[in-house]
């Protein structure tokens, strides 16, 4: 995942950025004001071209180490295309916002930051220029928000882990993912909680790597999740989202380790356990409940099944 944060001065994206990362697994935040200090003597014009191409390479070490990256600075619009033209070809979800407040909160001192002389005029000048008001993703307003409000206004934007639904995420060509239903002795079915976004209960799964099966996908997703080791024995369900042009399998897995009892092994998650399919945990979404019903009740293969926005059930 790829977050891509716009705005003037002093609206709130270092620090949004720096929330995100203490709350979303393996992020990486690249600010690219830090980039352009190696080279502060080089005329602007020419450092933001330098400055952009840093940064998508920087991204592309953290994408290849299967790290999400948030990236802050203030975009033009052709800025924002050249990022998408090479971001998109690393072939994960990326995710723009811009970051806006009232001109009397960007002119104040948030926080712990004391605006310069300079940055003060600048403010003015970028909201004239229309960096507050980009045509490129959501806007959040930040006037009284604090960071850690921001970023989880980002996080809704991001829906259900990499499910993404916001209308600024895009995508390299279609995305398939595959999720797992593991069921115990009684007919439960295997579940993990999220350490991030809504904290919600989920079905393992995950995004299908290169040059994986999306059977594998599966198998992989619940070893990485819970530790339990599950073979995959027939197809429930294909789901398509229209918003990210994404295809979703689901898959009914065995376990091979009969008697063990599977755990929260990774960092994003917090919690493991099986439940009857009458009474599970909230929050969930609609759409697992769906992937969960349909699987029990025999799956339906004739046509993959169109989803929607989530809706969550708290």
């Amino acid at each position: 995942m790829i977050i891509i944060i716009n705005g003037c001065i002093n609206s709130g994206k270092s620090s949004a950025a720096n929330a995100l990362s203490r709350v979303l697994p393996y992020t990486a935040h690249v600010e690219l004001d830090d980039l352009r200090h190696f080279y502060s003597w080089m005329p602007l014009d020419e450092a933001i071209t330098v400055t952009l191409e840093a940064a998508v390479s920087v991204t592309r070490v953290l994408v290849a180490q299967r790290m999400h990256a948030v990236l802050t600075w203030p975009l033009r619009d052709k800025d924002y295309a050249y990022l998408i033209k090479k971001l998109d070809l690393l072939g994960v979800p990326i995710l723009a916002v811009t970051l806006d407040a009232s001109p009397e909160k960007l002119l104040s001192n948030r926080g712990a930051r004391e605006l310069t002389d300079w940055e003060r005029p600048r403010i003015l000048e970028m909201r004239d220029e229309g960096y507050h008001m980009r045509t490129f993703g959501a806007t959040i307003d930040t006037s009284d928000r604090t960071s850690e409000e921001t970023a989880d206004v980002i996080l809704g934007l991001l829906g259900n882990c990499l499910d993404v639904n916001a209308a600024a995420v895009t995508w390299s060509g279609k995305r398939l993912g595959a999720a797992a239903i593991v069921c115990d002795d009684l007919g439960r079915i295997l579940m993990v909680k999220h350490s991030y976004g809504k904290l919600n209960w989920e079905i393992p799964g995950g995004g299908a790597e290169p040059d994986e099966p999306v059977h594998r996908t599966a198998v992989r997703e619940v070893f990485e999740e819970t530790g339990l080791i599950v073979t995959a024995e027939r197809l429930t369900g294909v789901y398509y989202m229209p918003d990210n042009d994404s295809h979703h399998f689901v898959f009914i897995c065995k376990s091979m380790e009969q008697g063990r009892v599977p755990g929260s092994v990774s960092e994003e998650t917090t919690d493991c356990a099986f439940f009857s399919p009458d009474a599970l945990p909230r929050p969930i979404s609609d759409f697992t409940l769906q992937r969960i019903h349909d699987a029990v009740d025999g799956g339906n293969l004739l046509m993959p099944i169109n989803i929607g926005p989530r809706i969550w059930l708290e």
